[in-house]
């Protein structure tokens, strides 16, 4: 039995209304995301003849007409925008950390104004939201993350010059367009 399953393949399948060479490939796995997909396909598309649960009546032959539209895109993240997101959801979090627990240090050694270390406080505290919104598959949180990318890189040009943070953001942001920009579709 194989252990994973090509989503494209079974929607295509789906979209063209062939749920029965869909559910074969699917029965084929032991993969319990396909178990589950197969479960929800036969109680909306009954193979003809199979029998209902607890009966020994069939299952009707024709559309049930339910919506192929019930089923959603199985979504796949990749290992690398997984990983990404697990870096980033413990590096945000980290540098906020930093910024509270340094920030006055910091505003006397870099000779930063007063505004600095809240404002990269407040922006460290909504990139982490935005990442946890990449992760749930949402649209804003690409869309924000890649906001506040922009915001940080300007303000980091403005106080402390072209840097290394300052070239770490741009590269940051790259690398979620990078990630995510030929999985666009699968986000709500």
């Amino acid at each position: 039995m194989s252990s994973t399953i090509d989503s494209a393949q079974i929607n295509a399948l789906i979209a063209e209304k062939r749920y029965e060479e869909a559910k074969t490939i699917l029965r084929q796995s032991s993969d319990p995301v396909a178990k589950s997909w197969l479960a929800r396909l036969e109680t909306a598309y009954p193979t003809p003849g199979a029998q209902r649960l607890g009966s020994r009546e069939p299952y009707p032959a024709w559309n049930t007409g339910v919506n192929s539209n019930v089923y959603p895109t199985m979504r796949e993240r990749g290992g690398c925008l997984t990983a990404w997101l697990l870096l980033a959801s413990l590096a945000n979090p980290a540098g906020v950390l930093y910024y509270l627990l340094n920030g006055n240090g910091l505003t006397r050694v870099l000779h930063l104004g007063s505004w600095v270390i809240p404002t990269f406080t407040l922006i460290g505290v909504l990139i982490t939201i935005c990442v946890v919104g990449i992760w749930q598959w949402k649209k804003w949180g690409v869309q924000g993350f890649l906001i506040l990318g922009t915001i940080t890189f300007f303000l980091n040009l403005f106080t402390l010059g072209l840097s290394a943070g300052t070239i770490g953001g741009l590269l940051g942001m790259g690398t979620v367009w990078y990630l995510v920009h030929n999985k666009w579709e699968q986000f709500e």
